[in-house]
């Protein structure tokens, strides 16, 4: 429950978030600056985070999840979705829609017919709608400080990026 109540520890949390935006040759150096300043409650938490994430363990030659596997950086950077929220809803519609698992050949194919045709009708109005685009969502302020990261310390960069996060989550 310290997530919740305690800011330093809430705070922390993003900080730590905000490292998978970096690209992930510069996450290891960014962690040691930012693990200076966390709170001393959390040092074993810390640790934890750097053992698993961060740095050699044992006698390995990797972390158990090198920043190469979790770094967001390059998703940011090609505007790629960083879910898998709009899969798994055509899936869940998709299981709706067939109504059972096993299906023949032939029905698949029918139903993705009808889902190809539901998907173009769905494009073509958002064409003739001609929505105007808002202001920047979270993502796009993201990509933007992703864009400088090369021109700002990477502590600067992780405290910009958690600050994002934190206001995202609490609109939420």
């Amino acid at each position: 429950m310290l997530y919740s109540s305690d800011m330093d520890v809430y705070m922390t949390v993003k900080h730590l978030q905000a490292l998978s935006f970096l690209p992930h040759s510069r996450i290891a150096r960014a962690f040691e600056c930012i693990a200076t300043y966390i709170p001393a409650k959390l040092a074993g938490f810390l640790e934890y985070f750097k053992v698993t994430y961060i740095t050699v363990r044992n006698n390995n030659k990797r972390p158990m999840f090198h920043p190469a596997l979790w770094s967001n950086h390059n998703v940011v950077m090609g505007r790629l979705p960083l879910t898998t929220n709009a899969l798994e809803a055509w899936h869940r519609r998709w299981t709706e829609i067939v109504g059972c698992s096993h299906l023949s050949i032939t029905k698949i194919i029918s139903e993705l017919r009808s889902e190809q045709h539901e998907i173009e009708g769905r494009i073509l109005r958002i064409f003739q709608e001609n929505v105007p685009q808002g202001s920047q969502n979270s993502c796009d302020k993201i990509r933007d400080i992703c864009l400088k990261c090369e021109n700002i310390t990477d502590e600067n960069f992780v405290k910009n990026v958690a600050l994002l996060l934190s206001s995202k989550q609490k609109r939420v």
